[in-house]
């Protein structure tokens, strides 16, 4: 088992906690930036992977595919961005991190490296800190409007709570998740009922799916050429790097140059 390899043992993470809410997700932002140390007590350490718990606040979750490509790039250059937790009870629970941890636990890791901060001071507090770790996605449309649902809420209940962000809801939004106000602006009046989907979303044009011939006949092109190529409906595309890899491919094919 690889060690698990990291640079940032000597930073320290600000309270976050002791901010509102504007000046709490600007401070965390900075956990992005690595040259420059953050003031306050909360320092980095390793941590008991099995006392790890993954927030039920968090709707960002990863596909098989992309923890175990996170966990061979770990495996290779070592986690260099720790997760971050609060105490809770015996255990942490995860603030920002759970595709990294699920990765290191693909890997078999019995430990990671992590922040431990204060518990944030309330659930919405704690709902906005976790978004604003996860800013920096690129998410499909269908996400981005989960995320759009759960900002309109948010923004709703700060609202309510006598914290209303400054600006208008659909810049707000906008502001968060790094899209363009019309677009925040559209998605918000579907929550409101305004607007349908695909007013909004135009379906993508799916490429037409080859028939069985074509890609039987591609694979054995491939294994007979060791090239890509690509057969159609009424021509066969071969390609090749340069004159000596023409010449291999048309020896292999039997093709004789023909000499004036």
């Amino acid at each position: 088992m690889k060690e698990n390899k990291n640079s940032l043992s000597s930073i320290e993470l600000a309270d976050i906690t002791s901010s509102g809410v504007d000046e709490l997700m600007s401070v965390t932002k900075q956990n992005t930036n690595h040259n420059q140390p953050l003031a306050g007590k909360n320092q980095i350490m390793d941590l008991n992977i099995s006392k790890i718990l993954f927030n039920p606040k968090n709707i960002f979750d990863d596909t098989d595919e992309e923890i175990q490509e996170r966990a061979a790039n770990i495996d290779e250059q070592g986690l260099t961005d720790p997760i971050v937790v609060y105490e809770l009870d015996d255990n942490y629970m995860l603030i920002s991190g759970e595709g990294r941890t699920r990765s290191c636990m693909f890997l078999g890791w019995t430990t990671i490296r992590g922040y431990i901060v204060d518990k944030p001071k309330s659930e919405l507090d704690e709902e906005l800190l976790i978004h604003s770790f996860n800013e920096h996605r690129k998410l499909s449309d269908e996400r981005i409007y989960k995320r759009v649902c759960t900002y309109y809420r948010m923004y709703l209940d700060l609202k309510e709570d006598g914290r209303k962000p400054k600006g208008e809801t659909r810049d707000w939004i906008a502001q968060r998740l790094g899209i363009g106000q019309k677009r925040a602006g559209d998605f918000v009046q579907i929550i409101q009922g305004k607007k349908e989907w695909n007013d909004v979303v135009k379906p993508k044009k799916s490429k037409p799916e080859k028939e069985r011939w074509q890609t039987f006949s591609e694979k054995l092109f491939m294994e007979r050429l060791q090239t890509k190529t690509i057969v159609t409906k009424n021509e066969v595309k071969i390609k090749f790097m340069n004159d000596d890899d023409l010449a291999r491919i048309m020896d292999l094919l039997n093709i004789k140059e023909e000499r004036v």
